[in-house]
């Protein structure tokens, strides 16, 4: 049975946010009747039981909500140290075996259903083979309904600024971790994945811009978590290098670009 859409979830201790990430997903589940849905629940070698946690709810998940188990689909996936969110998202993606792979972020800031929303306006079909666009949720979309404090936001358009300036993509979020692929260019482009850490997000769309690939930013509705491992004012610098040593990691891997 063809698999429509993989979503892969990164977690790193986030034990105490599970019964969120789990509310999420089974609002999509009850939403998304006519498709078929593999979830990736992999764990970034977490020092709580973030990993036992994963593993008992997806084992109990469509008993314990009603979903039929061969259209909606739960794995757990252990990483065997903390090697950071990309390289967690990497191990999730080779796995994907759906013909769209979404991530998105644990704590369900923007949740799953969004993308049903999507098709509903029209924006994408789910249940037919993909083309060759990656649709990425943007909190600066005009039509998106964001609510965060208004410093992270700041810091977030400046960040930004930089990233356009340095990385030439014309886009005004990169950051935001709710991005649709087409399976083959997930693949693709996590595979040659250079940097693991928070900056993965913009090399993943430094080689997509590189592929050819059409980026579109989409409108999400997205809501700040409490308990955030991103911290605007003192991963600032840290972001700033990453994508200095990102650029310089693509130029070498084709000068010609």
């Amino acid at each position: 049975m063809t698999c429509h859409v993989s979503l892969v979830i990164p977690h790193f201790n986030e034990l105490g946010r599970l019964t969120l990430m789990e509310s999420g997903l089974v609002e999509f589940a009850k939403a998304s009747k006519d498709l078929i849905i593999e979830i990736l629940l992999v764990d970034d070698g977490s020092s709580d039981e973030t990993l036992n946690g994963l593993k008992a709810i997806a084992g109990e998940f469509s008993s314990k909500h009603q979903i039929e188990a061969d259209r909606f689909r739960l794995r757990a996936i252990g990483l065997s140290r903390n090697s950071g969110k990309g390289a967690a998202l990497q191990r999730g993606v080779a796995a994907a075996q759906g013909n769209r792979i979404l991530t998105l972020d644990a704590d369900m800031a923007a949740r799953p259903i969004e993308i049903l929303n999507w098709q509903k306006a029209g924006k994408l079909d789910l249940r037919t083979p993909p083309d060759n666009t990656t649709y990425i949720g943007s909190r600066e979309h005009p039509e998106s309904n964001v609510t965060d404090k208004g410093s992270r936001r700041i810091m977030g358009r400046v960040f930004n600024f930089i990233t356009r300036k340095l990385s030439g993509l014309d886009l005004h979020d990169t950051q935001c971790g709710f991005k649709l692929y087409p399976a083959p260019l997930a693949k693709q482009v996590f595979e040659s994945l250079f940097h693991l850490g928070w900056a993965h997000d913009v090399e993943v769309l430094m080689r997509l811009q590189r592929t050819g690939s059409i980026i579109e930013s989409m409108p999400v509705s997205w809501t700040a978590i409490e308990g955030s491992k991103i911290s605007p004012l003192s991963d600032a610098w840290k972001m700033f290098c990453a994508l200095l040593e990102i650029r310089a990691a693509l130029k070498k891997e084709n000068p010609s670009k």
